[in-house]
C-alpha cells in the first residue's frame, strides 16, 4: 500500500518543531524523535504539522473510543461522539 501527500497532525508543538527542524534533545524522547525523519522519508511526500487539541477533537475522540476496545479492529460505524463533532465542524466551516 503506497500513500502520497501525507499530513501528520500532532497537538504537541515542541514535537512538531523538533521533527521539522531536525533538532533533538539528548533525552529518551529526543532519541525516539531522532528516528522520525528516517521513517517519514519512506513516504513520497509528507509533512508534520502542529494543530491545537481543540481543532483536533475528532482525532482525540477516536483515540478515546479505540482505547475502550480490547483488540484491534476496523470500525464500520462512526462513534456517536464523533457524529456531533463532525456536524459542529461542518456547521462552522459552511456558515
Amino acid at each position: 500500500m503506497q500513500f502520497d501527500n501525507i499530513i501528520f497532525e500532532i497537538d504537541c508543538k515542541p514535537v512538531a518543531d523538533s521533527i521539522n527542524s531536525r533538532r533533538f534533545q539528548n533525552t529518551e524522547v529526543g532519541d525516539i524523535l531522532r528516528s522520525c525523519p528516517a521513517k517519514l522519508s519512506n513516504f513520497q511526500s509528507c509533512c508534520v504539522q502542529f494543530v491545537s487539541r481543540q481543532v483536533n477533537q475528532v482525532a482525540h475522540c477516536l483515540v478515546r473510543t479505540s482505547r475502550s476496545f480490547a483488540c484491534q479492529h476496523i470500525l464500520d460505524f462512526s462513534p456517536t461522539c464523533i457524529d456531533s463533532l463532525v456536524v459542529l465542524i461542518l456547521t462552522i466551516f459552511y456558515q
